[in-house]
């Protein structure tokens, strides 16, 4: 009984349980285009003070970034990471690994 109980809650099964949960709520993960988001438009609805707003504008001289170009700054980075930083890898994550399941 304990096998078969464990084999129905693998850290897969309970991300995906979870990940169903969320989106059978009406959330939806932001559109990152291929052409990326305008920098300053996205500082502007973060507002320019927020931590968000923040980390955004480093990426102002780009005039458009994807969640992508984010990651890729992130991974280049030392130290600890930040709150926004940390959320933004959460985001990937969820794209890359637990969305398919989603869409089944």
């Amino acid at each position: 009984g304990r096998h078969r109980v464990l084999d129905g809650h693998t850290y897969e099964d309970r991300m995906r349980e979870m990940m169903e949960f969320i989106f059978d709520r009406g959330y939806e993960l932001p559109v990152w285009h291929s052409e990326g988001q305008d920098v300053d438009k996205l500082i502007k609805e973060a507002g320019k003070d927020t931590d968000l707003g923040i980390y955004l504008a480093k990426f102002a001289e780009k005039g458009r970034i994807g969640l992508d170009d984010i990651i890729e700054d992130i991974r280049k980075g030392d130290g600890d990471l930040s709150e926004v930083e940390t959320i933004f890898l959460f985001m990937n994550a969820i794209k890359d690994q637990y969305l398919p399941y989603i869409e089944r």
